[in-house]
């Protein structure tokens, strides 16, 4: 039955044709797994015959399953930076890029929707932009003006507005299509992926056809791609997962109410831990459709982190039999070898992209391929473009993005190119889409932000004939941010990028920024790679003189490049160095469109005064040059002396837990001098003591080298602040001033020691620390001698082992913590004081917001107790926590009471488990008080996770913290019979100290785990 069919006045003009339910076909793993033929088939009529329906602004989060678990595998490479890192934007040979050509915000939140995230997507057609969102839809003309206003999706599916929507513009047909997913069942309808299709080029007045297809699981983040024999569909299917599916794309156009689904297992995909399953079908985009020959393709990544084996793409190949479903058939799965990424960040869940003047990140979404895989049909080439987003730095940090060209050859697919773009500017690059136009220019738009940068939008690209694996189109602005999101992580799960069907070079591309505080804005934009102009040329390069030594008869060499159309020939070209004299001389050429070629002056430069930086400045002088803003190139370059080197980085160690007592110490060495240098010293001073080795080279002229030591140094002392530097020596050296570098190198264990017990156990000793501490059932009497010690760690105590409940609830929220220490100060003697934190976020690091007592006095005599009251905030994380206790003598140096993890001359540290409680609420994750997380070594830095629960059997989170407070570990954990387990490998992590938790947003127990 079409469902609800007088829900409201619009309704009426709907025909109902034909209604279908669900049909299983059970075969082998190659066969179809199901076959679904449309639950309800609608018509609907032109949007100017309807009842416009507003879109729905009820606060909700779409689907708040957007993070995926991390993988525990340390050992994955790359170790360290990106290996195809893009270099630096100061010193690539850029293009000049082109502004954008239509710029215009589509959805406004609070105004045209309610959801977070917007996930915005988007086609061009000849005559029409058609744009939606979570959920609803709006269309647009060219140039940005609005022909149907910003409109529910209900308009198409009377009452449905789940969300997660993708717009496809089919060239080939035609026609426009518009998708979403069904994930309520508070009708009491099942799960669905609903289409509507235009009955005609104009989707504002012919009309659609309407379907709904039933599944039996969740369908959630749907995928889709436009193929010679269907369109194509990915999703994340709860709780199956492994699906694809294939709609009969024929009978769908033609409004056929027997237009089928076929689903197939993705049989032999890498056990994945996502939560995010993420295949993408490839979705063509040129002129023609793809041959009929060739099936339908579907890509998965894999990264080894925890697929094993290589970084790589795996792929499945589906052929289609609409006559014969049955004989329709997936394959085995094939692989195309990358180089190596990483595509997970440490802080994914909560957030990893930073942002200004908050504490919320935004979720990138990393560990899958970013929508969408646009495929072109050449001829003799078959070509599809893959981005992902990557950790480019190696640290967990900033993300950058890894986009590949593959090609086709014999029915194999493999990496044509591939490049990371993440210019050296500290901003995140991420969630980017991309595209090739007719000419095999490739357009690549994202999302960027920081820590001082709020999140914006912009796009770089490549020309053809750019050097393989580099972006070299100088980064546009398409619209900057003016505000952070500070109440949720949530940003859009993906942007989109068609190509203009008119000429198949105009990129048109949409997705997500943040306007303003807690408004994000959806924005529409087109640009091109690609000429306009018959005559445009410019200089890119001054390919010669570099920094080196420098005569007064220097050759200057020049790189031009054709942006127009046309091939040119006698191309006026000058140089000029500092304002001076122009040399006026002709490229003769051809110069073909979108090529580029070098040409050597006949006329010289002088250069020739040591040390002194020369600005040189080449163009091309064309006449009826369309644009002449990209005519000129400018540089710098310096003369330098023929001697000179010096060290300009220290790479490793750097401050970390768990240094050793023979850490490598690298170093890069750069030659700033005009002549090859060989058998020159270089050392290192740690602490004071100095290695000299020497570089037997050559290093030639503007090189530069990564040295290691072969002595080692020793970084043990855990909470050691270290003095390294490193230094050049060079007979005859031009500039000293180069030569070296310093730096501190942090051994952070965050146990802290009482430097003046180590080795000196007197009385003085037996006088400081804490003698006895009450807290709750907390009660511990050991002397107070402040020699307690953990390991070789003096004046720190590890009790973690004890544990006491500390209620939040109002009014009950003020706890007796009871204090003692042996020293009695007299005179003007300082006072022992007393200071407390609570690691709340349970990410390993007491923050100043975490500090309840503040270097309070205490001055009790052996019989007596100093009373505190330590206030529980009413907001405080319920679950268990570290506590930390910290007395000291303020009369020593080093003595600083509120820094929980610096050493002190006189004084002792504490550990101790509290547990949160709210006895004013009663929800069923406090059964879970009475439960303890055991953390048992099974050896080789392996350990088995268990909290056992017989009455809480909701899924918990696992998460592991660094001591710098980075968050290494995030994965989902479900009860099993009674306990929840999660076996951690830990292989690749370096010695030191880690901080599990396992709970739910709200509750959790946490433990520490100590790696020798």
């Amino acid at each position: 039955m079409i469902k609800k069919l007088l829900m409201s006045t619009f309704l009426i003009l709907f025909v109902s044709v034909f209604a279908y339910s669900q049909k299983v076909n059970e075969q082998n793993d190659k066969g179809p797994k199901i076959i679904i033929k449309a639950s309800e088939f609608n018509i609907v009529p032109s949007f100017s015959e309807m009842q416009h329906v507003k879109p729905d602004l009820t606060p909700r989060e779409v689907n708040n399953r957007s993070w995926i678990n991390y993988p525990t595998n340390f050992d994955a490479f790359p170790k360290g930076k990106d290996p195809l890192l893009q270099k630096d934007g100061q010193t690539r040979n850029l293009r000049t890029a082109r502004s954008p050509i239509s710029n215009f915000d589509g959805a406004i939140s609070g105004v045209h929707s309610g959801a977070v995230p917007p996930d915005p997507t988007g086609a061009i057609g000849p005559n029409h932009y058609v744009h939606s969102w979570n959920s609803a839809f709006a269309i647009f003309d060219r140039a940005g003006n609005l022909l149907l206003p910003h409109a529910s999706l209900g308009m198409l599916w009377p009452g449905e507005t789940s969300g997660d929507p993708i717009v496809l513009y089919d060239r080939y047909a035609d026609r426009f299509i518009i998708t979403q997913f069904d994930s309520t069942d508070q009708d009491g309808d099942p799960f669905a992926l609903l289409f509507a299709v235009s009955q005609g080029p104009d989707p504002v007045n012919d009309g659609w056809f309407t379907y709904r297809y039933d599944f039996n699981t969740f369908q959630d983040y749907p995928h889709y791609g436009i193929w010679h024999d269907g369109y194509y569909i990915t999703t994340n299917s709860i709780p199956n997962g492994q699906d694809v599916y294939a709609v009969n794309r024929d009978k769908m156009l033609a409004g056929n109410p027997d237009a089928e689904i076929v689903g197939f297992n993705l049989a032999g995909a890498s056990p994945n831990p996502q939560a995010v399953f993420a295949p993408m079908p490839m979705n063509s985009v040129g002129p023609q459709l793809p041959d009929a020959s060739l099936p339908g393709y579907i890509m998965l990544l894999q990264d080894d982190s925890y697929a094993g084996g290589v970084d790589r793409l795996e792929y499945w190949e589906v052929n289609l039999d609409w006559d014969t479903i049955a004989n329709s058939s997936i394959s085995s799965s094939s692989d195309i070898n990358t180089t190596a990424f990483d595509s997970f960040t440490a802080a994914f869940g909560t957030g990893e992209v930073e942002q200004p003047l908050t504490g919320q990140d935004l979720d990138g979404v990393t560990g899958v391929i970013s929508y969408t895989m646009n495929y072109w049909n050449f001829g003799g080439t078959n070509s599809a473009t893959v981005n992902f987003n990557v950790d480019v730095n190696g640290d967990n940090g900033l993300l950058g993005i890894r986009w590949m060209e593959l090609r086709e050859t014999a029915g194999n697919w493999s990496v044509f190119q591939e490049g990371t773009y993440a210019p050296n500017d500290g901003l995140n690059r991420f969630m980017g889409n991309m595209c090739m136009d007719a000419n095999g220019n490739i357009g690549l738009a994202y999302s960027i932000g920081n820590n001082s940068t709020f999140t914006g939008l912009r796009y770089t690209g490549r020309f053809a004939t750019s050097p393989l694996g580099d972006m070299d189109v100088a980064e546009e602005i398409i619209v900057d941010g003016g505000g952070s999101q500070t109440f949720s992580n949530r940003f859009g799960d993906y942007s989109h990028m068609t190509l203009d069907p008119l000429d198949f070079q105009t990129f048109w591309y949409t997705s997500e920024y943040i306007a303003n505080t807690n408004q994000w804005r959806t924005r529409i934009t087109s640009f091109k790679i690609a000429p306009d102009e018959a005559n445009d040329v410019g200089a890119i390069n001054i390919t010669s003189p570099a920094d080196i030594s420098s005569s007064s008869t220097e050759t200057i060499t020049v790189e031009l490049f054709n942006f127009g159309t046309d091939s040119q020939s006698n191309i006026p070209v000058w140089f000029q160095i500092d304002n001076g004299t122009m040399v006026m001389e002709t490229f003769a050429g051809p110069l073909a469109p979108m090529t580029s070629d070098t040409y050597t002056f006949t006329g010289t430069g002088d250069f020739s005064s040591t040390g002194q930086v020369y600005s040189i400045t080449a163009s091309t002088d064309l006449s009826g040059d369309a644009v002449t803003a990209n005519d000129t190139y400018t540089k710098q370059v310096t003369n330098v002396a023929d001697n000179d080197v010096g060290v300009t980085s220290i790479n490793t160690p750097q401050s970390a837990a768990g240094l050793t007592a023979s850490e490598t110490i690298e170093v890069t060495v750069r030659n700033f001098g005009g002549q090859a240098q060989s058998n020159f010293d270089v050392s290192y001073t740690l602490d004071g003591n100095t290695v000299t080795e020497q570089i037997v080279g050559p290093l030639n002229s503007g090189e530069n080298i990564d040295y290691s030591f072969t002595a080692t140094g020793d970084f043990s002392s855990i909470g050691t602040v270290y003095q390294l530097s490193a230094t050049t020596s060079l007979t005859n050296d031009f500039d000293t001033s180069n030569d070296g570098i310093s730096t501190t190198v942090y051994n952070v264990g965050c146990t802290p020691q009482g430097l003046g017990q180590i080795g000196n156990q007197t009385a003085a000793c037996s006088i400081d620390g804490i003698k006895r501490f009450v807290l709750g059932t907390i009660d511990v009497d050991d002397g107070g001698d402040g020699c307690n010690s953990t390991g070789s760690i003096v004046g720190f105590v590890d009790r973690t082992n004890l544990s006491t409940d500390l209620d939040r609830s109002t009014g009950n929220n003020t706890h007796l913590l009871q204090a003692q220490t042996n020293y009695i100060a007299t005179g003007a003697a300082p006072k022992e004081t007393l200071s407390v934190w609570i690691d709340f976020d349970d990410n390993g690091v007491f923050e100043l917001s975490e500090q309840l007592l503040i270097a309070e006095e205490f001055t009790a005599t052996t019989l007596d107790l100093s009373d505190f009251n330590l206030v529980i905030p009413t907001d405080a994380a319920l679950g268990s926590h570290i506590l930390r206790a910290r007395a000291i003598d303020p009369g020593g140096t080093p003595g600083d009471s509120n820094d929980p993890c610096a050493d002190m001359q006189w004084g002792e540290t504490h550990d101790y488990i509290v547990n949160i409680i709210d006895t004013s609420l009663s929800i069923d994750e406090f059964d879970l008080n009475n439960s303890e997380l055991i953390v048992n070594s099974l050896g080789n830095k392996e350990f088995d996770v268990i909290l056992k629960s017989t009455s809480f059997t909701d899924e918990l989170v696992l998460t592991m913290h660094n001591v710098l407070g980075q968050k290494l570990v995030k994965n989902r954990v479900e009860n099993a019979n009674g306990q929840y387990s999660y076996k951690l490998n830990l292989n690749g992590l370096s010695s030191g100290v880690y901080i599990i938790r396992l709970g739910t947003d709200n509750f959790g127990k946490v433990r520490r785990i100590i790696l020798d």
